[in-house]
Parts: structure tokens; C-alpha cells; sequence
């Protein structure tokens, strides 16, 4: 009876028994500024967020995530200055148990053989599931953008622009209409730089970025979209962005210059940032899992390689196309990159054209995905539980219908090797 007491308690902690520790911040809906009354049902924005200017290191709670799911938000980064959001690194996991920074079955058997802190009990089980699947420590705070939404910010009187370093653990853009925007205006000559991986990111350890575009989701920048910064971010700082039905709309790059560290001089729409480093490295992906679209125009796309002298080269860069993205291992379709150009062509339609040999270069030089889009999952799997509850769920059916009938097994035997020397007395 105890058994099916601890099974039943068990099952439930797996399916109810959860509490969300990270702190979510949802816009209120309507049209309005970042620093306006109009989070979670009119709280004050500095009070929630911590900062005038985003989601800082140190003044924003920890784990903290962002969700504008309908409207139209502003950022005045004019009055308030750039616009900031910045990783944390995560706790460490207290489900993994064999020190190996994830949480998986090597970690189930420690607890099962009492190797846990606390021995074989519920707490330390507990401490597992929560963490099941993961690797650590991790990082928090996610930046979310749905339901045909927009954030925009615009550039009207700074003349390189109000920059953006954007270190979210997560971006995510999703659904028709939902969009990043970056725009400039006014006397200002720049929309400034936006940038996945700045140097706010220089004292984490392997931090990663992860952008998601989908369903139509949208970053939409009138400048330059830099992935790294020059001698200021991580050695290995690690930028992984997906296009589902998404696009990457950067045009306006080549409207002026803009310096970065007093060390290189950009005019690109596109920027890939490889710092010299003799231990680490930085590793940039745009994958492809559906249909989408990248488009630049006259500023058009650049790697810049730094040295072991530390010299960038001269600049501006040398423009590149998409097939030396691919080349470069870059662009990825559904994760998997051959390097050959016949995959390339079988996956991409390439129009427009950049100047990377002295001529004249198209307002869009645009990548198109031949990919089609995946079959969406029914509504009766999006039910389904998370892949640890649903085992350790079908862990605790196995223990109830497998556990009792031990202690009976060998009278079963007995009685079937009785019935079968019968029959063949018979």
C-alpha cells in the first residue's frame, strides 16, 4: 500500500507540483513606450525591469523574461540611451549529480544508488526532473515578440544612431506581423548597431545567443546587425539563429559609418565579428529550417578577421555573398552544412547582386529558402507533458504494475510447472 502511496505522490509532483521561479514581464497591450505603466496590468516599468534602458547585468532580477504578445511598443533610446538587454548566467544544476553539467539517466542512477546530497529521497529526485534534459549552468532572461506585435526603436537625433547590444539568452519573433524594428530618422545619419553578442557579454563563460525567427517573425533593421563585437565580446561566444518562415530584412547599413572599439571603421548591413583568440572561438550560425529570407542591400555582408597582431585589416571589408557564408560554414539548412555548392543551390535562391568585384551592387541582394515548412504538430501533442515528466511518469506506472506482482511471481511459477507435469502425466 505504501508503494502505491509513493507512485500516486510521485506522479503528481511530476505533473503539478511545478513553480516558476523566473519572473515574466508582459506588455499590457495598446501603443505606448518602453518606460510607460503598461506591464503586467500598469506596474511601474523601472520597478519590474530595474532600468530605464532594458534588462541590465546588474540592476534586473535575474531571471527575468519579456513578452509583448500584442501592440506596438517604442524604446526612446534618445532620451533614455541604447537600449540594453543583458544575459545571466544560470544556477548550477542541482540535478546533476555526476558533476558533468547536465542532468540526464547517468544522473538518475546516482540518485537511485544514494550518490545524491541528500541520499535516495524526494528531494533530490526532485531536484532532478526539474532539471532533466538540461545542460549547465545555463543562461536566463529571454526577449519574446508574438501575435503580430511589434518593438521598434528610432534614431532621430544621435548622428551614428542609438546602438542595441541585444545579449538575450533567447530572441524570439513569432507569427505573421511580430517584428524587431530599427529605424532612423531626423538628423541622425545611423540607426546605430545592433549587435548579438556585445562586449556586455566579455565576462561569461561560453555565452549563447539564441534567435528565432518563425512563423513569419520579422527583425526588420534600417543599419547594421553585427553577430560579435571587435575586441570587446566573449572568446567564445556562441550566436546560433533559426529561420522558420522567419526574415532578416537589413537594409539602410551603407548609410553611414559607424566606429567600433576606435578600432575598425563599418559600413555593413551584415557583420560577422572573428576576434583572434589561440584557445577559444567564436561560432556564428544562420539556420534554416523552413522557407525565409535575408536581405541586405548596398552595405551588404562582411566577416571581419582579426589577426594575431590584433589588426582587423583595412576597412571598409571586402563584401562576400551568401555562397561564402555557406563556404564558411555559416549557413546552415536544418542544422547541416557539406560545403557544397550543389547543396547550396538545391536549398537557396540567390537574386540581386553585391559588390564584391568592383561593380554595382542591388538595394537587395536577397537569400531565399527553397525549404518548405514542416508539418505542424495536432493540438492533442502540443498536450502532451515535457519528455521528463512523461517518462518518469511512465516510470511510476511501471513501478505500480511491476513492483506487486513479485512477491507472487514465484507462487505463479509454481502452479504453472504443476499444470505443465500434469499434462504430461496425462
Amino acid at each position: 500500500m505504501n508503494r502505491y502511496l509513493w507512485v500516486v505522490g510521485l506522479t503528481a509532483m511530476l505533473f503539478f507540483g511545478r513553480t516558476a521561479a523566473a519572473l515574466d514581464v508582459t506588455w499590457d497591450g495598446g501603443t505606448g513606450n518602453w518606460n510607460d505603466f503598461n506591464w503586467n496590468g500598469t506596474q511601474d516599468p523601472l520597478g519590474l525591469f530595474g532600468s530605464f534602458e532594458g534588462v541590465t547585468s546588474g540592476s534586473s532580477p535575474d531571471d527575468i523574461n519579456v513578452f509583448i504578445n500584442s501592440g506596438n511598443v517604442a524604446y526612446d533610446g534618445e532620451t533614455f540611451g541604447d537600449f540594453i538587454f543583458t544575459m545571466k548566467n544560470g544556477p548550477p544544476l542541482s540535478g546533476d549529480f555526476d558533476a558533468d553539467t547536465d542532468s540526464d539517466g547517468h544522473d538518475f542512477l546516482v540518485w537511485q544508488r544514494g550518490g545524491s546530497p541528500n541520499g535516495a529521497g524526494a528531494v533530490d529526485f526532485a531536484s532532478w526532473e526539474n532539471d532533466f534534459g538540461k545542460a549547465g549552468p545555463g543562461f536566463l532572461r529571454t526577449f519574446n515578440i508574438s501575435g503580430g506585435a511589434t518593438w521598434s526603436q528610432d534614431s532621430y537625433l544621435t548622428s551614428d544612431g542609438i546602438w542595441t547590444p541585444m545579449d538575450a539568452a533567447e530572441l524570439n519573433i513569432d507569427g505573421v506581423g511580430s517584428k524587431l524594428i530599427r529605424t532612423f530618422s531626423g538628423t541622425a545619419q545611423s540607426g546605430g548597431a545592433f549587435i548579438l553578442g556585445s562586449w556586455k557579454t566579455n565576462s561569461l563563460t561560453h555565452p549563447t545567443i539564441a534567435v528565432n525567427l518563425t512563423n513569419g517573425g520579422t527583425i526588420q533593421n534600417d543599419d547594421q546587425l553585427w553577430f560579435g563585437a571587435a575586441n570587446d565580446s566573449a572568446a567564445d561566444l556562441e550566436v546560433n539563429m533559426t529561420i522558420n518562415d522567419g526574415h532578416l530584412d537589413l537594409t539602410g547599413g551603407q548609410n553611414g559609418f559607424l566606429t567600433q572599439s576606435n578600432t575598425i571603421q563599418l559600413v555593413t548591413d551584415l557583420l560577422f565579428v572573428d576576434n583572434f583568440d589561440p584557445i577559444s572561438d567564436e561560432k556564428y550560425t544562420i539556420n534554416f529550417t523552413g522557407p525565409g529570407s535575408i536581405t541586405v542591400d548596398r552595405g551588404g555582408i562582411a566577416i571581419a578577421k582579426q589577426n594575431l597582431f590584433g589588426s582587423f585589416g583595412s576597412t571598409p571589408f571586402d563584401k562576400i555573398t551568401y555562397l561564402d557564408l555557406w563556404n564558411e560554414g555559416i549557413l546552415q539548412v536544418n542544422g547541416m552544412n557539406d560545403g557544397l555548392e550543389s547543396t547550396f543551390n538545391a536549398n537557396f535562391m540567390v537574386t540581386g547582386t553585391t559588390n564584391t568585384t568592383g561593380g554595382i551592387e542591388d538595394d537587395n541582394y536577397t537569400l531565399t529558402s527553397l525549404l518548405t515548412a514542416p508539418v505542424a504538430l495536432s493540438a492533442s501533442f502540443a498536450t502532451i507533458p515535457e519528455p521528463a515528466g512523461f517518462v518518469l511518469a511512465g516510470m511510476a506506472v511501471l513501478l505500480v504494475f511491476t513492483s506487486p506482482r513479485r512477491r507472487v511471481g514465484a507462487a505463479e511459477r509454481s502452479n504453472e510447472i504443476r499444470s505443465s507435469d500434469n499434462k504430461r502425466q496425462d
